[in-house]
């Protein structure tokens, strides 16, 4: 069962995660690596972390295991791999079009 979501109800964390996925072919992980002192989503070079605020990462994650839920995200070629959906892609895209709209990106 699909649940109806457009790109305004997520949450600020679930849309950074889909940005974050969008801007890396889809793809993103869950890591834990010394830079980020912990885990947090990684996509390519780029991560989802803020030293000045720890709670960012920790919400980045939680926000991957609701977007599979969504049925935006699902799990990848490992446990800690993940990938868009289509309609991942789709509010994604929609995301995207947004920011440039309001000029940041």
């Amino acid at each position: 069962m699909h649940t109806i979501v457009t790109a305004e109800s997520l949450k600020p964390a679930e849309q950074d995660v889909l940005n974050l996925a969008g801007r890396n072919k889809g793809q993103l992980e869950i890591a834990h690596r010394s830079d980020t002192h912990g885990h947090a989503v990684r996509a390519g070079k780029d991560k989802l972390y803020d030293p000045q605020d720890p709670l960012y990462a920790q919400n980045c994650c939680e926000a991957v295991h609701t977007l599979i839920e969504l049925q935006l995200l699902r799990t990848g070629t490992t446990p800690k791999h993940f990938e868009l959906t289509n309609f991942g892609w789709q509010i994604s895209r929609k995301l995207t079009a947004h920011a440039k709209h309001r000029g940041t990106n």
